[in-house]
């Protein structure tokens, strides 16, 4: 650009408002129609200076519209006619306008007469200010290879942002021509194959680029058979361009995991002599057993000296269906995560002994004093190893009903802390509760060794408060608010009531509702003023549970909040209150108002936030709103695998399943394999296939997932669970060809974690569907009477019982055995979601349609972001009941 030009160009965008209007106009005034250009471009070599210079500022306000007379003009004979029909072409092929920030011209222009090495802190700025078309065309003006390398990062991913701009404006060709001027990269490509699914045009450039020898067309035809779901033909086109890995992902999304695992994508940040897994993921997906000469490898690995490679060999076994030799390893190195691992799995006695105690007779009161001593001599370590080790045994005893002994190994050892450093035993207290994010919830010691040690001193009881609820001052005023609330009441009975209603601990006495009634009642009566001021105590304390109905109804009683503004965690608890609530057309209003939002120009064009806006149109019976929402999901997502995976959950949001499996599927064939959140992707979808019964997709993806998950510091829970997913997908594919081979692995997934509470997913309604009646009843029985085993051990265990109940009602047996076993779970946890949804699955198993849907409807209130929840109440509706 001339140095004239530049000069111009930044005086005129930081001419004062009535300047630029005497030049351009009032800016509400309409553009001169396109036959008055040819008059302004006359008008650029007029003798009058103004006259040229207010006939440049308008063709400058025109734009595009006056390309044909300016490019005319450019190659004219008249030097100032050409001059400056040359700068206007360049600012409106750089999309500068007379609106454009003055900052943006003047990066433009740095960036102009910059060196490659100066270019990229000037594209990042550019990329800060959202610059996206400048940068658009400045990067495709770039004609150096190593330049056009250098930026390339920069320059990734913001086509999307620039064109989804251009298609909320209503300019689809605009967006168009900046997804095309984007890197000609696999993301770019991806973007601009979903545009023209979008508009129609994905079959026409297909057959197109089937033709093409230009040499672009192959990655060009690839991307749009990934856009249009050709797995096969992506697959062969990946192959014969050289793209093994991306061929393999195509593949494994078909069914067949082989080519995937062959190329050792799982550990591609270690190295490879760190890969156990794969070679041995292959044989056994073709042999369906391995020998203990294969895994010897894993076995010698165990013992390395190399801590990475004892993981990975950990890792490798776990994810095999191997975990007896890698348990062991498991327990010596980390005992205390071992302690937790077996706990999950109802394996009681190994617990105990990975944390040194004897599993027939363990003296926990001796364990805890050796731990405080520790504990004792080092007060300031802040989160130390005996703390851990005390959270985690009060977490077992409180939550296996073993309150006696809970108080007896903890209350005496509390007591010498106390005294020694009341502080350090103020933090102790505090760390039994965790934080919002992670809450341990274990409320037995601060009421226990908390209460005597606080006696008759205000000030300690307040500083109880604060060790379960954090440094909170409405928190403090719910606490004195309590004591008006009901006089007769202990101190301990008003704290107890508090813990109660923040959903901690067990509730048998329903301290929740009976406070609750007495908080409404109180409030009720108040003026607006003290009214307000209780409300917002009220929030201050329900708010670290996801109680929709009492959220709603403090939110009822304030004054009409201001529209939403910004998409941010809080509107999306906003909306699934709602959403719980059965309250469809205000959850709609609330996401209608967020896409006008002008403080959030951006929120419009994203196309998850139209799918949530499909899903609440949908569900408060407006289906065509709803429709105009999807083509904006449609036509903005622009084959982003991110946008993708939002948009599944945005339609699983409103119970629409059949456009959330569609939007993961996507997701899978569009997202590079090499991302980091491709795992996330899998999981989403291998869960999802899981469901559907594709078996032969849900088989390939999680052997996909496993292998990815080799490499990481995942909990060998996740590990197992994922093996049984992908064992039970294959068997199940298998049946009709290898039913031998087929009952042998499934009995295999039985036996690898037959306590645990993911069998019931959808292990035994799997197993009879496919007519596999005694297989599944053996089984199940073999899942049923350890469980009774630990119930008969520990009576009060809450949990064990619901996994009980939980697993019988997926079973549809025992089920008379299973009620009284949940009755006895809610009677001591009766706003427990989970336990919730058993009853409710429980009814379901009895044929109890309406009575299951009652049930599911206070699970959703109580976890409301919960999916599986949802889902749940979507089938108890819909589905057939059982047979």
């Amino acid at each position: 650009m001339k140095c004239l030009g530049a000069v111009f160009l930044t005086c005129l965008a930081i001419l004062p408002p009535a300047v630029a209007e005497v030049l351009l106009g009032p800016p509400s005034s309409k553009l001169a129609p396109l036959s008055t250009a040819a008059q302004l471009v006359a008008q650029l070599s007029d003798e009058s200076f103004q006259r040229r210079e207010v006939a440049t500022a308008k063709l400058w306000q025109l734009g595009k519209t006056a390309l044909e007379e300016l490019q005319a003009a450019a190659g004219g004979s008249d030097p100032e006619a050409a001059y400056r029909a040359k700068e206007l072409l360049h600012k409106i092929e750089l999309h500068i306008t007379p609106a454009t920030d003055a900052l943006i011209i003047t990066l433009v222009e740095r960036y102009q007469k910059a060196s490659p090495a100066e270019k990229i802190p000037l594209l990042k700025a550019m990329r800060q200010k959202h610059a996206y078309c400048q940068i658009l065309t400045l990067y495709a003006a770039e004609t150096d290879p190593k330049t056009r390398s250098d930026l390339q990062t920069i320059v990734s991913g913001i086509a999307i942002f620039a064109a989804r701009e251009r298609l909320v404006e209503g300019d689809d060709a605009g967006a168009r021509e900046l997804l095309e001027l984007a890197p000609a990269d696999a993301k770019s490509l991806m973007s601009l194959a979903a545009y023209h699914r979008a508009n129609g045009t994905l079959e026409q450039e297909l057959q197109h680029a089937k033709t093409s020898k230009a040499n672009g067309a192959p990655a060009w035809q690839l991307a749009l058979q990934r856009a249009a779901g050709r797995l096969s033909e992506a697959q062969a086109t990946a192959t014969d361009a050289g793209d093994p890995l991306l061929a393999a992902t195509m593949a494994m999304l078909a069914g067949d995991p082989l080519p995937w695992l062959e190329q050792h994508t799982a550990n591609r940040h270690a190295s490879r002599d760190a890969d156990l897994y794969s070679p041995l993921a292959i044989k056994r997906w073709q042999e369906h057993a391995l020998g203990k000469n294969d895994l010897e490898p894993c076995l010698k690995r165990l013992n390395s000296r190399n801590p990475t490679l004892r993981a990975f060999a950990s890792n490798a076994l776990f994810l095999l269906g191997e975990p007896t030799a890698a348990e062991a390893s498991y327990t010596k190195s980390s005992p205390l995560d071992a302690f937790i691992y077996f706990e999950a799995l109802e394996r009681i006695p190994e617990a105990l002994a990975a944390i040194g105690l004897d599993p027939d007779n363990p003296d926990f009161t001796a364990w805890v004093h050796t731990r405080f001593d520790s504990l004792l001599k080092e007060p300031d370590a802040g989160d130390t190893a005996p703390t851990s080790e005390l959270i985690a045994l009060a977490s077992f005893l409180e939550n296996r009903g073993l309150s006696e002994e809970l108080a007896k190994a903890f209350d005496a050892p509390l007591a010498r802390l106390a005294k020694q450093d009341p502080d350090v035993f103020t933090r102790f207290l505090a760390s039994l509760f965790g934080n919002r994010f992670v809450r341990s919830g274990i409320p037995g010691p601060l009421l226990g060794a908390g209460s005597t040690w606080a006696g008759d001193d205000a000030e300690r009881w307040e500083q109880l408060v604060l060790a379960a609820f954090g440094d909170n001052e409405e928190t403090l005023a719910c606490w004195k608010w309590f004591a008006e609330l009901q006089p007769d009441a202990s101190r301990k009975q008003r704290l107890a009531a508090m813990l109660a209603i923040a959903g901690y601990g067990a509730d048998p006495d329903h301290l929740r509702d009976s406070w609750l009634a007495l908080a409404w009642a109180a409030i009720t009566k108040a003026d607006a003023d003290p009214q307000a001021r209780l409300l917002k105590q009220l929030a201050s304390l329900v708010g670290a549970t996801a109680d929709a109905a009492t959220h709603l109804k403090i939110r009822d009683l304030q004054p009409p909040a201001a529209p939403v503004t910004e998409w941010d965690r809080v509107a999306l608890l906003q909306l699934l209150q709602f959403s719980a609530a059965g309250r469809w057309e205000e959850a709609s209003q609330f996401i209608l108002q967020l896409l006008a939002s002008k403080t959030d120009p951006s929120a419009n064009a994203r196309p998850d936030l139209h799918a949530y806006a499909a899903s609440c149109l949908r569900r408060a019976g407006h289906p065509n709103a709803a429709s105009a929402h999807d083509v904006w999901v449609e036509k903005l997502a622009l084959g982003d695998a991110a946008s993708d995976v939002y948009i599944g959950h945005g339609y699983a949001f409103g119970g629409d399943y059949e456009r959330c499996s569609l939007w993961w599927e996507r997701a899978a064939r569009e997202a590079s394999p090499e991302s980091e959140d491709y795992s996330d992707i899998l999981l989403a979808l291998s869960t999802d296939q899981l469901k559907r019964g594709l078996w032969s997709q849900a088989a390939a993806t999680s052997e996909a997932l496993a292998q990815i998950y080799s490499g990481s510091n995942s909990s060998p829970l996740v590990f197992l669970r994922l093996r049984l997913q992908a064992d039970q997908a294959h068997a199940l594919s298998l049946l009709a060809t290898a039913r031998a081979s087929a009952i042998s692995l499934l009995e295999k997934c039985h036996a690898l974690m037959p306590c645990d509470g993911s069998l019931a997913d959808s292990f035994f309604p799997a197993l009879r569907q496919a007519g596999l009646i005694q297989q599944h009843d053996a089984w199940f029985e073999l899942t049923w009477k350890p469980l009774q085993a630990v119930i008969q051990h520990y009576p009060l265990s809450h949990n064990t019982r619901n996994t009980a109940a939980w697993l019988a009602a997926r079973a549809l047996r025992h089920l008379d055995e299973a009620e009284a076993h949940l009755h006895q779970a809610l009677a001591s946890h009766p706003n427990q979601a989970a336990y919730l949804d058993t009853m409710a699955e429980l009814q379901f198993a009895r044929c109890n349609r309406q009575q299951a849907i009652e049930w599911s409807d206070k699970s959703i209130n109580a976890m409301p972001a919960d999916e599986d929840v949802r889902r749940q109440n979507e089938r108890f509706i819909h589905d057939p009941l059982p047979e």
